[in-house]
Formats: structure tokens, C-alpha cells, sequence
């Protein structure tokens, strides 16, 4: 299947998206911790 450029975006968008959250968590652990 093909790429689109969209759905490559898209994918890559959620990525990053996901790295953020997970540093955002990571933040918020050390603080609790």
C-alpha cells in the first residue's frame, strides 16, 4: 500500500504528538516523585 501524503503526515503528526505527552508525563512523575 502505497503512502499518502496525508496519511504520512498524519502518522507522523500522532508521533510526535505521542513524544510530547510522554515527556509531559515524565515532567510530571520527576515532580511528584
Amino acid at each position: 500500500m502505497p503512502f499518502t501524503a496525508k496519511g504520512l503526515f498524519g502518522v507522523n503528526a500522532v508521533a510526535t504528538n505521542h513524544d510530547f505527552l510522554l515527556k509531559l508525563k515524565m515532567d510530571l512523575d520527576l515532580k511528584v516523585m
